[in-house]
């Protein structure tokens, strides 16, 4: 189940349309209208805290929804230490961000270290994309380039 198919149940259930869930979350359209463009894209960690907030989940359970299930918060989830560690060695330039996310109530701390490993993973899915762009390129300017 994507993000859209998880909104649109939740709303559903409660018997809310688009114009209320923007009113109950305080969210302009826009976000929602982002979500319903492009399900598979994640959005802003606000759009999903607020998402977590009005529907009563964890957000870390949001963000899971978000990424298709792939942000590692299952029940073998790798202790917050250790994710603090890859992230900031993957990311150092949100150490300060990591370091201020041990401070909060463990599920909201979970919520943003997966966020954060779900943007650091499509960081790395996008640039290994222009790297085989790259050489696809040099392959049809150069076909005996190795």
């Amino acid at each position: 189940m994507n993000l859209l198919e998880w909104i649109n149940r939740e709303r559903s259930a409660r018997g809310w349309s688009w114009r209320e869930l923007a009113r109950q979350t305080g969210l302009s359209r826009g976000p929602f209208d982002n979500i319903k463009k492009n399900p598979s894209a994640i959005p802003d960690l606000s759009t999903l805290q607020e998402l977590a907030r009005v529907f009563e989940i964890p957000l870390w359970r949001v963000v899971d929804i978000a990424s298709g299930g792939s942000s590692g918060m299952g029940d073998n989830a790798t202790p917050d230490a250790d994710r603090a560690t890859a992230l900031v060695r993957s990311m150092p330039e949100l150490a300060d961000l990591v370091l201020k996310a041990g401070d909060l109530p463990q599920d909201d701390r979970r919520g943003v270290f997966a966020y954060l490993e779900v943007v650091d993973r499509k960081r790395a899915e996008a640039a290994a994309s222009l790297a085989d762009e790259d050489d696809d390129l040099l392959h049809e300017q150069d076909p005996e380039a190795p």
